[in-house]
């Protein structure tokens, strides 16, 4: 009986200890958040928080949209940039974030880049945030050596 009992102690603790952190599946997503993420060497340290959730399109296909606000992207300058809104998918998230932030610093306004989004009738984001960062970066980068 003791060997049976020692066995079992030694398949739970084997089956704690090889638990993961949430899946991406598990992880619940909320206003507010603030989220560590993958990212390329420069953008080091950026963040994202989730500013509001909705659904868009059409009731029998309706689409959760995320909108985020992203900080220290790198765009060449000693300063990283900061972006108001980026409209994400649940996909986008679940293939990005590492881990939630207890403390962060306030991040720029959302409410003026989403109503140009809405207007704009805007997409929304199925690519990971690092690639995001990335289109910014060459987007923004050159504009900044030539001073336009």
């Amino acid at each position: 009986m003791g060997t049976r009992l020692a066995r079992f102690a030694i398949a739970l603790i084997a089956a704690f200890s090889l638990s993961n952190p949430l899946s991406a599946e598990e992880r619940e997503y909320a206003v507010g958040q603030v989220w560590t993420y993958d990212t390329a060497p420069e953008d080091k340290g950026s963040l994202i928080q989730i500013r509001e959730i909705e659904q868009i399109g059409p009731p029998d296909q309706p689409m959760t949209v995320y909108h985020i606000s992203m900080s220290g992207v790198s765009v060449g300058q000693d300063v990283p940039i900061g972006l108001g809104h980026l409209p994400v998918s649940r996909a986008t998230l679940d293939a990005s974030v590492t881990g939630l932030v207890a403390n962060a610093p306030p991040f720029d306004d959302y409410t003026e880049g989403k109503a140009q989004w809405q207007a704009a009738n805007g997409g929304v984001f199925t690519i990971s945030l690092k690639e995001i960062a990335e289109i910014v970066r060459s987007q923004v980068a050159p504009r900044l050596r030539h001073g336009s």
